[in-house]
């Protein structure tokens, strides 16, 4: 009785840190993902104010 409760525990545990693992692993891909976000913004937000400038001046 004992040995399948170890058994058991032992699975958990195992499911359980496959399960922490890929959340890490998707949560470093939506980091990532969210810094090229903010670097496309800010570069249009660039080309923007430039290309407001220069068509203003004509």
């Amino acid at each position: 009785m004992s040995d399948d409760i170890q058994r058991s525990l032992g699975r958990v545990e195992a499911k359980v840190d496959l399960l922490l693992d890929r959340e890490s692993a998707n949560n470093k891909r939506i980091s990532a993902v969210e810094k090229k976000v903010w670097y496309a913004s800010g570069a249009s937000a660039v080309v923007a104010f430039f290309a407001t400038h220069l068509i203003g001046k004509h």
